[in-house]
């Protein structure tokens, strides 16, 4: 008889057990271990005791229930312990070797796990049946071993009427069909081949189901307010062998749609994946709300598998995320740098023109940048530089985290400082503007590692020399020597009428530069908010090239420069330099505290025309609070320099003292006549 291990518990190695039944059989020898004390006599069992049996007419102990109460080479016959050898065959007894099984089968076996089968040996005969050996055939498959097989076991003796039990083991890592023979040889010579019986013995591992899922993440970016965006699901079955997978989806989250349309469900929702076949795509869409601030999504689909038994499911999640914040999307809001084009900068000038380059983020997440700089050889990079930056987003340039709000931007203040001229093949650049030739050229990179992008804009500047100067320069400036205590608020100007014969009336002004202007506007907490300045100076000034320079510090002083004027002695053209009013105050209390710092963002930030500067101060008011608050003042020095071909012609020095504060002052006219400079 063959039967699988009830417990199912799998083994290694197994010890052998024999289990003996006998019926009556004759014997030689009666074992009896005590007699009844009062010799009493019995017909049969029911006149003794117990746990006594009648034998001869005498009531003797029954010593043994079965085999296993007696020792080792006896057996319990009729509740007496008689010896195996009693009953080996003589001459007309055979033994008969017995199985109810034609073929040991293990079915489908796990992966790496040990199935166990149990051959029940029976002998049916008369006297000991002899097992002399148990092994496999050379075809059989190594996957099988016989723990039971051990020569340590053998010869095993079975009595008449009992069984013993062999144990059989399967394991494989492999898909496949497994077969082979087990060979139980025995001294019952009626047997198959002279007492060699052959066992067929089979497995087969078909293998263990897999999902496979792509992407494992659904991460549907940023969608619209009312957009739709469709990702495809791939699941699939990547198994060995021939296992199918059963899948159902299920979601809870109600912005998702989950297109099942094509998809062959069962009662339960499940659909079924057979391995090796191809990929079942899954349309997924996510519906962003249609009102509403903008917010991030997250959710998952629910995947339950089971491999055939629906009460066996594993549980997967696929995560969801999405998104209707815009990622940052940015963007230089010019397409190159350009220096000095409407008229070359001079070598050495430390007035080179100065541009504010605009980096703005459209997009509604914070852009997180980690660097910026000036990128190309040496040579040409060094003439350019970066003076200031700052985010519209209320960031300073100090801010560890380098963050850009989402709808602000960046303004990055550059000067061009050429120290050589731009074009080596034309160094005097004597045909300007017609043949400008080549410019000094970088680019600007913005780099930002979480984004891993970076983003460039190209730099051009043009320069020449200047001893080939085509005009003369007129540079004034204000000063006060007193550090960084000096709070002065000063409006210089530079005034002419200009003639231009290419025009009719040939009369263009009166020109003018002057300080720029701030724009401001009153926010709900009633304090003045920067957005933005005029540029008196490039914007009104039509021939040569004017600029208002902002101190960097109290010792740097706010200039005027209008260079490359025209030389032509048919020009009488008349100059004036001119201030409104010049004020200082040097009393350090918290006032003047706070207004240095507001002198400092009028006389910097504010050229860059960067909004959103918060300042306390009305700036159409600096001047009165100043004149009304500050007391005794100091003498201001106006200095005028007039350069001609690059050659210094003319210095003055004007001091203006403090009870001329918030006039109007002409400080000095000066004209050319015949290529001369004359001063009223």
């Amino acid at each position: 008889m063959m039967k699988p291990d009830p417990n199912g518990i799998r083994h290694t190695i197994y010890s052998l057990c024999i289990s003996m039944i006998f019926l009556a059989c004759d014997t030689g020898t009666d074992i009896v271990n005590s007699v009844d004390d009062d010799d009493a006599q019995c017909f049969d069992n029911d006149d003794c005791d117990v746990d006594e049996i009648c034998e001869g007419g005498i009531c003797v102990e029954n010593i043994c229930v079965d085999d296993a109460n007696c020792p080792n080479g006896f057996v319990c016959v009729q509740g007496q312990c008689l010896a195996q050898a009693e009953y080996d065959c003589r001459a007309g007894q055979v033994p008969r070797f017995h199985i109810e099984t034609d073929i040991i089968d293990f079915g489908n076996i796990a992966q790496l796990e040990e199935a166990e089968m149990i051959l029940e040996i029976e002998n049916l005969g008369a006297c000991n049946l002899v097992i002399d050996d148990i092994g496999f055939s050379g075809e059989t498959s190594p996957i099988f071993s016989c723990p039971s097989c051990d020569p340590a076991f053998l010869p095993l003796s079975i009595a008449p009427r009992r069984t013993a039990s062999i144990h059989l083991i399967a394991l494989t890592d492999r898909v496949g069909q497994y077969s082979g023979e087990l060979l139980i040889k025995t001294n019952d010579f009626s047997v198959k081949e002279d007492g060699l019986y052959r066992v067929p013995i089979t497995a087969q591992h078909l293998g263990v189901p897999q999902i496979a899922i792509d992407p494992l993440i659904l991460n549907f970016q940023y969608v619209a307010p009312g957009d739709s965006r469709s990702l495809q699901l791939s699941i699939g079955n990547i198994g060995t062998g021939e296992q199918p997978l059963y899948v159902r989806l299920r979601t809870a989250f109600e912005h998702i749609t989950i297109d099942e349309s094509r998809l062959d469900l069962d009662e339960n929702g499940f659909f079924r994946i057979a391995p090796g076949a191809n990929d079942v795509e899954i349309p997924v869409q996510f519906v962003a709300p249609q009102a509403g601030s903008t917010q991030d999504f997250s959710s998952f689909i629910q995947v339950d598998v089971h491999e055939g038994d629906v009460a066996d499911i594993a549980q997967l999640s696929i995560p969801l995320t999405a998104t209707t914040n815009r990622p940052p999307d940015m963007a230089f809001q010019q397409s190159l740098g350009l220096f000095c084009e409407a008229s070359p900068c001079i070598v050495g000038d430390p007035n080179a023109e100065i541009l504010t380059l605009a980096f703005k983020n459209e997009g509604d997440r914070p852009f997180y940048f980690d660097n910026i700089e000036i990128l190309s050889d040496f040579a040409e990079a060094h003439h350019f530089e970066i003076l200031d930056m700052f985010s519209t987003g209320f960031i300073a340039p100090s801010d560890p985290q380098n963050q850009i709000p989402g709808g602000e931007q960046l303004n990055i203040t550059m000067q061009y400082l050429p120290t050589t001229p731009s074009d080596s093949g034309d160094p005097n650049l004597e045909n300007w503007p017609n043949q400008r030739g080549t410019p000094h050229e970088a680019f600007l990179r913005v780099t930002s590692f979480s984004q891993g992008r970076f983003y460039e804009l190209p730099l051009k500047g043009y320069a020449r020399l200047s001893q080939v100067d085509t005009g003369f320069t007129v540079s004034m400036r204000m000063t006060i020597d007193r550090g960084d205590r000096d709070l002065r608020d000063a409006d210089l100007q530079l005034l002419t009428d200009v003639f231009d014969a290419t025009i009719e009336g040939g009369y263009r002004g009166p020109h003018f530069c002057q300080k720029p202007q701030l724009l401001t506007q009153e926010n709900s907490d009633g304090e003045y908010v920067v957005i933005g300045s005029t540029d008196v100076c490039e914007r009104d000034w039509s021939l040569g090239q004017a600029r208002w320079s902002s101190p960097s510090s109290g010792q740097n002083p706010e200039k005027i420069t209008v260079s490359d004027l025209p030389t032509d002695d048919a020009l009488n053209t008349e100059f004036v330099v001119a201030t409104d009013y010049a004020v200082s105050c040097v009393r350090p209390n918290a006032f003047w505290g706070n207004l240095v710092a507001v002198l400092f963002v009028v006389g910097n930030v504010a050229l860059a025309v960067t909004t959103g500067v918060v300042i306390p101060v009305n700036p159409a008011d600096i001047a009165r609070t100043i004149n009304e608050s500050c007391g005794q003042g100091e003498d201001l020095q106006v200095e005028i320099e007039i350069h001609e071909n690059g050659q210094l012609r003319k210095r003055l020095n004007t001091i203006l003292p403090r009870e001329r504060t918030g006039q109007h002052i002409e400080l000095y006219r000066f004209r050319r006549e015949d290529g001369a400079l004359v001063f009223d």
